[in-house]
């Protein structure tokens, strides 16, 4: 696939303004911050527009700075998790799912690569044959415990630990196409993100300038999206090889408590960052929120789904909204007949403001092409 060229920022560069006819004054202007920004993980709904469009304006415009963008995509889609659970058989997760051909691949992302261009500075595709069992799998390190609280160990089988230290791997490589690229600039990047394809950013992230300290990897509830300063991130992006190396009895069992360890081994701290984004389904609204398929009607009170969210901060949320869903611990809000799923206080705040939810909605309208965007 023909890739577009990769963008890299100058070095501090030194001003020299002549002051009268003698004197001379040297002032630094500092170059823009790099950032490289790493998208990995199972395709699902990336050619969604509400996915492709909000990654572009709500992250990497938002962001600022000097973006590249690094695409690690695996074509293929295991079959949804339901209540947690999935095959235990890694071979029958994926024989569950849907594949593509790389051709197939390539014409799937063609908007999306559309609307990033110009700044994807590699992508590499992944199919599942290259994420095996016995490829994946560390028999040294033994992982116990419980998924999320559930009494069973989910990612214990060997079709969870394949999706668990495949989340890893994805990293592992992203991390290797941003030191690939800052060899061949001589440039190494300020700043890392780690997200994955089917993150929607309702509204803009903050700016590199609001993440300052450079030991702390800024991370959402679970492990959806993680900034980090350069220095921090083959720490944060770095889980396979503390899983690859390990030889003894872990109780890390979810992708989220691997990242964690992570960062610690690596001398950073994290701190949970207030991200305003939600996973888009690659499913129906209709399938994920039966409810959503009746005509709304206010005094039916079967279709008014009470959404309680409360943070350690103490916040409480108590909202109302008719024709959508609370699934799986989560609130779920449809746009169209895509649904999104939030599992954080910022998300369902953004979806309980309906001002924000149509700006948001936006996005996806048929006409727009990038930067037609509605404010």
């Amino acid at each position: 696939m023909p890739l577009p060229r990769v963008h890299t920022a100058g070095f501090q560069v030194l001003r020299v303004a002549f002051v009268g006819a003698t004197s001379m004054r040297m002032e630094v202007v500092q170059r823009p911050k790099t950032t490289a920004h790493c998208v990995a993980g199972l395709a699902r709904s990336l050619p969604q527009p509400l996915v492709y469009r909000s990654l572009r304006r709500n992250m990497l415009d938002s962001f600022g700075g000097t973006p590249s963008v690094f695409l690690v995509i695996k074509i293929w889609n295991p079959a949804s998790k339901h209540a947690g659970h999935f095959p235990s058989s890694a071979d029958e997760d994926v024989a569950q799912g849907t594949h593509w051909s790389n051709e197939q691949a390539e014409e799937f992302l063609k908007p999306v690569l559309a609307e990033l261009k110009p700044l994807v500075a590699g992508i590499r595709l992944i199919n599942a044959s290259e994420e095996t069992a016995d490829k994946l799998i560390n028999h040294r390190c033994s992982v116990q415990g419980r998924h999320y609280g559930l009494k069973s160990g989910v990612y214990t089988t060997e079709a969870g630990l394949v999706r668990l230290v495949g989340q890893a791997v994805a990293s592992d490589s992203c991390l290797r196409m941003i030191k690939a690229s800052e060899r061949a600039a001589g440039v190494r990047f300020d700043f890392v993100t780690r997200s994955r394809p089917d993150l929607a950013y309702l509204t803009p992230v903050r700016s590199w300038r609001s993440f300052p300290e450079p030991r702390v990897a800024y991370i959402h509830e679970r492990d959806w999206l993680i900034v980090v300063h350069r220095s921090l991130a083959d720490a944060a992006l770095g889980s396979f090889a503390l899983y690859n190396n390990c030889t003894t009895r872990r109780t890390e069992e979810t992708p989220e408590a691997w990242l964690r360890l992570s960062i610690r081994h690596g001398g950073g701290d994290f701190r949970v960052a207030d991200f305003p984004v939600g996973v888009m389904g690659a499913e129906r609204c209709s399938d994920a929120c039966p409810l959503h398929s009746i005509p709304t009607n206010s005094s039916d009170r079967r279709q008014r789904m009470v959404v309680r969210d409360v943070s350690a901060e103490g916040f409480r949320f108590v909202g109302y909204f008719h024709g959508e869903c609370k699934a799986i611990g989560s609130f779920v809000g449809c746009f169209g007949d895509v649904p999104l799923h939030c599992r954080s206080n910022p998300c369902t705040r953004m979806l309980a403001s309906s001002e924000k939810r149509a700006s948001f909605a936006a996005l996806g309208q048929p006409h727009l092409r990038s930067g037609s965007y509605v404010p």
